[in-house]
């Protein structure tokens, strides 16, 4: 497994990859130079104006919605919906998953659309699992211990390494 994410590390750093990211202004700036570090490039556009023609010449695309206006939401959808149309990979981390309704309207509307990889940390895809899982005879409590028990399971069954670079 090590040899392989080396590989695709490797592989990044020869294609150069343009990212669009409509990402979370606290963390922009951050996840420019991390991507600017691992070899791609980045490109941070926000207008729905804009957004189709920037995922027409990406090779991914990075929804965070960590900080939302009826714009940006706006953008992300038209960018998933055209990533999606085109067959462009695209990520969605789900940042305060659960803390309002217009955001949870965004999620919902996004998951419909099927991302590619959704990154977040154990609260935010315990919020999605439950609104996408929820039931009426189900109480949230059942479905946190069922998420709990599943996710345990999975990670019994597939060993995460606690690194993925050879040691110096």
């Amino acid at each position: 497994m090590e040899d392989s994410i080396i590989n695709l590390l490797a592989q990044l750093r020869v294609e150069k990859p343009l990212v669009h990211n409509i990402t979370n202004l606290v963390v922009m700036n951050n996840t420019a130079n991390a991507l600017l570090a691992l070899g791609a490039s980045p490109v941070m556009v926000h207008s729905p104006l804009e957004v189709r023609e920037v995922v027409d010449i990406a090779q991914a695309l990075v929804i965070n919605i960590g900080t939302l206006s009826e714009d940006t939401a706006e953008a992300m959808l038209v960018a998933t919906e055209h990533a999606n149309t085109i067959g462009r990979p695209w990520v969605l981390d789900p940042v305060g998953a659960g803390i309002s309704a217009f955001r949870n309207d965004l999620l919902a509307n996004l998951l419909d659309l099927k991302p590619t990889v959704i990154r977040g940390n154990a609260s935010e895809i315990m919020t999605l699992y439950i609104s996408t899982n929820r039931t009426q005879k189900e109480s949230t409590a059942r479905q946190r211990v069922k998420m709990r028990s599943d996710l345990a399971n999975y990670c019994k069954s597939k060993p995460v390494p606690l690194s993925v670079f050879p040691e110096k």
